[in-house]
């Protein structure tokens, strides 16, 4: 009778702790699925951050570029305009820098806007 008693137990504790163990196994799994879930939408909102911060940077850049070759272009043009009648070379010679800095600020937009583009 104690053998039955004791044989009875054991196998009683054997299906609680392997039911335990199942249990266990099945919340450790689901807790890695998450955090997987979690890194890879950290990961993603990392990656648009930096997307977002090299869009900005490369849209400073293409700020600067034209408005320095602009200003470029009216200061020339101005002067252009003053020894037109007077200096007729130097004139050419400043309408030839404005059409210089107008092509390489076509020249550096097209990069820039090539740059900003969505792949």
């Amino acid at each position: 009778m104690w053998l039955f008693i004791a044989l009875a137990t054991a196998v009683g504790a054997a299906g609680c702790l392997g039911a335990v163990a199942v249990r266990a196994r099945r919340l450790y799994r689901a807790a890695v699925e998450e955090r997987g879930w979690l890194l890879e939408r950290e990961r993603e909102s990392a990656a648009r951050t930096a997307v977002g911060a090299e869009r900005a940077r490369i849209a400073a850049e293409l700020h600067d570029v034209v408005s320095h070759n602009v200003s470029l272009m009216v200061v020339q043009a101005g002067a252009a305009r003053e020894v037109l009648d007077t200096m007729p070379e130097e004139a050419a010679a400043a309408m030839s820098a404005v059409e210089t800095a107008g092509r390489n600020t076509m020249t550096e937009s097209r990069h820039l806007f090539g740059l900003l583009a969505p792949a």
